[in-house]
């Protein structure tokens, strides 16, 4: 069941970043209270490829810049946090400069 969730776990459409890597680490830390083995790998691999597509221009950059297979999961969590600031940041000046 846990390795279902972690397979087919995905960023929902209205979720933050972080309630979804709030929940995936719910996930990992399970499996791995199981004794299941899971390297920086897969979870960088996993978290990147459960996002929505607005976070894509995000992504290509972290994965041309930096070693996904030993980039730390908690540095991880802080570039995806602070993109999604910056674009929430983003549509809410869209919204008031549509507003004028």
């Amino acid at each position: 069941m846990l390795t279902q969730e972690f397979e087919f776990i995905r960023l929902l459409p209205n979720e933050s970043i972080d309630e979804f890597l709030n929940r995936f680490k719910i996930i990992t830390n399970n499996l791995r209270s199981l004794g299941k083995i899971i390297t920086c790998s897969e979870i960088n691999n996993k978290v990147l490829s459960s996002l929505l597509m607005k976070y894509n221009s995000i992504i290509n950059p972290i994965e041309i810049y930096k070693d996904i297979n030993t980039l730390p999961f908690q540095e991880l969590m802080k570039i995806l946090k602070n993109a999604e600031i910056k674009m929430n940041l983003q549509k809410k000046r869209e919204q008031e400069d549509a507003s004028k």
